[in-house]
């Protein structure tokens, strides 16, 4: 069982023990398990490492990014990052692929889970919970040439295209398109990032990354 950290014994005028101080040390050490409870504001600078869960909830403003994988067995995401969360707070639901040497012209891309933009429309994230898309934001950052080709951007569900985006550039080092849409989509859906570009000079050394604000149903 836990301990909790105690003030029996600290008097005023009196010796203080070592077990007044090295309990809070085996506390934060890991020597002894101990029960700690913040009251008040929490501020972390640095990584955050959890055992466990975390129960509770955030406030309706808090958000929570979660970066997908790019292995195919972690290409589903957990439901259980998102206990604790009510309806009205907002997901920040990340789609990233890696930088592709040349993006060819003509050519349909798909962003889900990979190394790099895939040809394979059965590659996604699987929706863990029925939610709403609000704003979706696509991004382009290039370290090579940039050239005048845009490629036309939908989100699609399932492999079907459902929200149309507006076209995304590649003429600058790094360009974005945002959009504020209001798509329901349920849990289980694979969802991935459609781009089909158009013809023209190639850009090359390019990333791209979706990011999605979800409301939870």
């Amino acid at each position: 069982m836990a301990q909790t950290l105690s003030t029996s014994g600290i008097v005023t005028g009196q010796d203080v023990q070592p077990w007044h101080v090295t309990q809070s040390i085996d506390a934060f050490t890991k020597v002894s398990a101990f029960d700690i409870t913040v009251s008040g504001s929490f501020t972390l600078t640095g990584s955050l490492k959890v055992s466990g869960s975390i129960l509770g909830r955030t406030s309706e403003s808090a958000s929570i990014a979660i970066t997908s994988s790019f292995t195919n067995q972690a290409s589903v995401a957990n439901s259980s990052s998102f206990a604790g969360y009510n309806s009205g707070d907002l997901l920040t639901l990340q789609l990233y692929a890696p930088q592709i040497a040349t993006l060819a012209a003509g050519t349909t891309y798909y962003m889900g889970v990979g190394t790099s933009l895939m040809i394979d429309d059965e590659t996604g994230i699987v929706i863990p919970i029925n939610a709403t898309i609000v704003k979706a934001i696509i991004i382009s950052s290039i370290k090579g040439s940039t050239t005048e080709m845009t490629s036309v951007s939908s989100i699609m569900i399932n492999g079907s295209p459902i929200v149309s985006l507006e076209n995304l550039r590649y003429s600058a080092p790094s360009n974005f398109v945002l959009s504020n849409i209001n798509q329901s989509i349920a849990a289980g859906d694979i969802l991935n990032i459609f781009l089909e570009t158009n013809s023209g000079a190639t850009p090359t050394n390019v990333t791209h990354k979706m990011i999605l604000t979800l409301k939870p149903l």
